[in-house]
């Protein structure tokens, strides 16, 4: 990953996208996990605080939210190695699914200042559609 490209495009377009954070095997078993998950709370599509802070409840969502490609791409955007994991989110679109997910920024609704040292990491589902030609295992 070329970090001083990464922070560049961040800097100048406000996301940088695609970054490859997971590789396919990883993404693979992130996605059974999931759906194990969502098995154990009785199916898709989890609702209610069954979707917040995994990271804090599921060994599988620590390793996520500590990976090292996500770590080093937000450390790289941020100029600092000094992070915080605020939440861990799991906001699924069923495929076919009539919902969808209006574009928003996260910083309005989590009150964390200054805006300028917040970053959120998204790593979209296959299915996703919002997300062009995003394989799994990107960031953006």
């Amino acid at each position: 990953m070329d970090e001083c490209g990464l922070a560049a495009r961040y800097s100048r377009d406000g996301f940088a996208w695609p970054v490859r954070v997971l590789s396919e095997h990883e993404a693979s078993s992130a996605l059974l996990s999931l759906a194990q998950y969502e098995a154990d709370c009785g199916g898709a599509p989890l609702v209610g605080d069954r979707r917040f802070k995994l990271h804090v409840l599921l060994p599988w969502a620590a390793e996520l939210v500590r990976h090292p490609a996500l770590v080093g791409a937000v450390a790289a955007v941020l100029g600092t190695r000094d992070l915080v994991v605020w939440s861990s989110d799991l906001n699924v679109k069923e495929p076919q699914a009539p919902a969808h997910f209006t574009p928003h920024q996260d910083s309005t609704y989590m009150g964390l200042e200054p805006v300028a040292g917040v970053v959120t990491g998204k790593l979209p589902h296959p299915h996703q559609a919002s997300v062009p030609a995003s394989p799994p295992g990107r960031l953006f």
